[in-house]
C-alpha cells in the first residue's frame, strides 16, 4: 500500500487526504464523462440513423389516396390467391391434356402397328395373286395345248369316221 506523507497537523492532513480524494474524484468523473459522452454520441448517431430509416420507410408506404395500405395489401393477395388457383386450375387442364395427348400417340403408334400388318397382310395377298395369276396363265397355256391336241384327235376322229363312211357309200 502506498504510504501518504503527513504534516502532524490532523485537520491538515485531513483536509490533504479530502483534497487528493476530491482531485482523484474529478479526475475519475472527467474520464467517465469522456466515455459516456462516447457512448452518447454512438446513441445519438443511432438514433439518427433509426429516424432516418423511419422516415423513409413511413414515406414509402405513404397512402396518397383513401384507401388503407392493409386494405390495398389484402386486396393484392386476394388477386393473388385468385390467380394461384386460376394457375393450378391450368396446371390440371394441361396435365389432363398431356395424358389424353400421350392417349392419341399410343393410340397412333398402335394404329401404325395395325397399318403395317396391313400392309404386310396385302404384299403377302399380292404376292399371292401374282402366283395366282402365274398358275393361270400356266393352266391356259395347258388348256390351249390340250385343246390344240384334242382338235387334232376330234379331226383325225372325223377324218377317219368320213373315210370309213365315205368309202360305203
Amino acid at each position: 500500500m502506498v504510504e501518504i506523507p503527513k504534516t502532524g497537523d490532523p485537520e491538515v492532513d485531513a483536509f490533504v487526504i479530502i483534497l487528493v480524494c476530491l482531485v482523484i474524484a474529478v479526475l475519475v468523473g472527467i474520464r467517465v464523462s469522456k466515455v459516456i459522452s462516447g457512448k452518447i454520441e454512438d446513441l445519438q448517431h443511432a438514433v439518427h440513423l433509426v429516424g432516418n430509416d423511419a422516415r423513409e420507410a413511413k414515406h414509402q408506404v405513404k397512402n396518397d389516396h383513401g384507401t388503407n395500405l392493409r386494405d390495398d395489401l389484402d386486396t393484392i393477395r386476394d388477386k393473388l390467391t385468385t390467380i394461384e388457383k386460376g394457375m393450378c386450375d391450368s396446371n390440371t387442364a394441361m396435365l389432363e391434356i398431356r395424358n389424353r395427348l400421350d392417349d392419341l400417340q399410343r393410340e397412333q403408334a398402335n394404329q401404325g402397328k395395325k397399318q403395317r400388318d396391313m400392309e404386310d397382310t396385302l404384299t403377302r395377298s399380292l404376292d399371292d395373286q401374282s402366283e395366282l395369276k402365274k398358275d393361270i396363265g400356266g393352266l391356259r397355256a395347258d388348256n390351249r395345248h390340250t385343246q390344240t391336241r384334242l382338235d387334232r384327235v376330234v379331226d383325225t376322229v372325223v377324218l377317219n369316221d368320213r373315210n370309213l363312211h365315205g368309202s360305203d357309200n
